[in-house]
């Protein structure tokens, strides 16, 4: 069911690319099926690991949650990530060097 809905998606998104000349219009949709296509991946890794019940009203708010905190641990890791990348010296390192 899900691919069918990815699979409509996308077919409508190229009708609409082909629609609309102006590249800021494209750029919008070319971000909005970005956004689109990484909540739908996400939603579905974080559903098939840890084996979520979405047929109860209690199984779809433990699911959100579930997800939402996956979210937040990626956004956290890239932050950590981001911050390290920073905080490392990328000058040269003259000490081993031959050059006057």
């Amino acid at each position: 069911m899900l691919s069918w809905l990815i699979i409509g998606g996308v077919i409508v998104l190229a009708f609409l690319l082909v629609k609309y000349k102006e590249v800021r219009h494209r750029f919008g949709l070319i971000a909005f099926l970005a956004i689109f296509l990484f909540f739908v991946f996400t939603i579905r890794q974080v559903y098939t690991s840890y084996h979520l019940d979405l047929k109860t009203a209690s199984g779809v708010l433990s699911a959100g949650r579930v997800y939402l905190s996956w979210l937040g641990g990626v956004l956290h890791t890239m932050v950590r990530i981001s911050g390290y990348t920073i905080h490392q010296e990328w000058g040269f390192n003259f000490t081993n060097s031959t050059l006057p």
